[in-house]
């Protein structure tokens, strides 16, 4: 059997990966089978940091406006090496919406996605402003 285990916190995968070595080693004698678990830690938790998370914010505020930021309801279970970078260094990762809301909602891991050109601009003056603000560079 394989799986994956994405989890929010490096305490929670702690829990987790307890309860799991818990079962493969108490449930397969109940049937007369030995259980063994390999494990391959690869990418940890994405985890945003509040001081950067706050700066990106006032730069697409100041780019976009305020009304296009849209705080995700729940936790992303995504898997992204970007994590491995603020594992050390404090980051935040967001996603860009490049939707055109004229057109069907086609998510992006497919192959009639069509990335809609117009927000790269506004995406990459978002990139100037933020390092404007932080390092008082004007372009």
């Amino acid at each position: 059997m394989e799986g994956s285990l994405r989890v929010f916190s490096k305490e929670m995968e702690e829990k987790m990966l307890g309860g799991i070595e818990n079962i493969v080693d108490n449930v397969p004698g109940a049937f007369g089978c030995k259980g063994k678990l390999e494990l391959r830690r690869k990418i940890p938790p994405v985890m945003n940091h509040k001081v950067p998370m706050q700066h990106l914010l006032r730069a697409i505020e100041a780019v976009m406006g305020k009304d296009v930021i849209v705080p995700m309801r729940s936790a992303e279970m995504s898997s992204e090496d970007f994590a491995l970078y603020t594992e050390r260094i404090p980051g935040a990762y967001f996603f860009i919406g490049g939707r055109d809301p004229d057109a069907p909602l086609i998510i992006n891991h497919n192959s009639s996605f069509d990335y809609n050109d117009k927000i790269i601009a506004p995406s990459a003056f978002v990139w100037v402003k933020l390092v404007e603000q932080r390092f008082g560079i004007l372009f």
